[in-house]
């Protein structure tokens, strides 16, 4: 595992990579692109809603990190599933 990057956000890091919301790693960008964007929505240690994931990609990437609401859905699930799998209550 790479230091510093706990299971909780390397498995968050994968839900979002899985949908590349951007498709930026559709045109070779390396997998750890969206960290920034992870590490945001993975702070509070807390569930996230889809609205939450589309105005992180939104704050980031302006008009280009729009996305359907259907993605914005699988990402905020697999963050949460994520979370439930490593941050047990």
């Amino acid at each position: 595992m790479l230091m510093g990057m706990s299971a909780y956000f390397l498995t968050a890091r994968t839900a979002v990579n899985r949908e590349d919301p951007v498709g930026l790693l559709g045109m070779g960008a390396p997998e750890d692109e969206y960290d920034p964007e992870v590490r945001d929505l993975v702070k509070w240690r807390k569930a996230v809603t889809p609205e939450q994931v589309s105005a992180v990609f939104l704050r980031w990437f302006g008009e280009s990190g729009v996305m359907p609401p259907d993605m914005a859905a699988r990402i905020a699930d697999g963050i949460n599933q994520a979370h439930a799998q490593h941050l047990p209550n």
